[in-house]
């Protein structure tokens, strides 16, 4: 009897290390893995999204844009003023509810005949807002519109070069490796250049919406 107890014991004290190791081994592995799912996750949302927005300028002659003047670079981004609110009611790509007709120049009763939305399969928070509750910000840079994710860190690099890392993960840039995802919806043509440099400009959408949902 204390035979056997002696190599149950012996057996737990091989057992119980061997086990904990193997999960601190594995966990950096799990994790990684995470990571790469939620990220390729958003890349497939991003790319939904690109193609709800391109299928709005093929039935209504624009994107989403804010003012009056569609030229103006400062007028696209993520916020309720460009028809890119984060609730239903207030994205175009959602109801065709909106003042956005009035930006286009063209009259309420021609608007909601070429809207042919919705153009989003589900709510418009599955889509504007990442694996991590943050969102993903719409913006036009050098003649053309990107979407933009932070990626796993939750932190916009400013420091990205939006055309050479479109559509990438982890894309170099001068300042190292960057998470975040890019993808470009399309390029625009006559657009007037941006008033505020491009750091300003991305603080200046991030302030305007809302705070990350947990």
């Amino acid at each position: 009897m204390k035979k056997t107890v002696v190599k149950i014991l012996l057996s737990l004290l091989i057992f119980v290390p061997l086990v904990a190791l193997v999960v601190t081994l594995s966990s950096p592995v799990v994790e990684t893995n995470n990571i790469n799912y939620k990220s390729e996750s958003d890349r497939g949302k991003m790319f939904y999204l690109k193609s709800s927005l391109i299928s709005f300028k093929a039935d209504l002659g624009y994107l989403p844009f804010a003012g009056q003047d569609a030229r103006d670079s400062d007028a696209y981004f993520s916020s309720t003023n460009a028809g890119l609110g984060f609730e239903n009611d207030t994205n175009c790509l959602v109801t065709a509810k909106s003042d956005f007709f009035q930006r286009m120049g063209l009259s309420e009763e021609k608007y909601n005949k070429q809207w042919k939305g919705p153009y989003l399969d589900r709510s418009v928070s599955d889509y504007f807002l990442d694996s991590y509750g943050n969102p993903i910000i719409y913006v036009c840079w050098n003649n053309a519109i990107y979407l933009w994710s932070a990626g796993d860190d939750e932190k916009f690099d400013f420091s990205i070069n939006l055309e050479t890392n479109t559509g990438k993960r982890h894309g170099v840039i001068p300042e190292g490796q960057a998470d975040d995802i890019v993808v470009k919806v399309c390029e625009l043509q006559g657009m007037n250049p941006p008033r505020l440099i491009f750091r300003d400009r991305i603080l200046d959408i991030l302030a305007s919406l809302p705070k990350k949902q947990n």
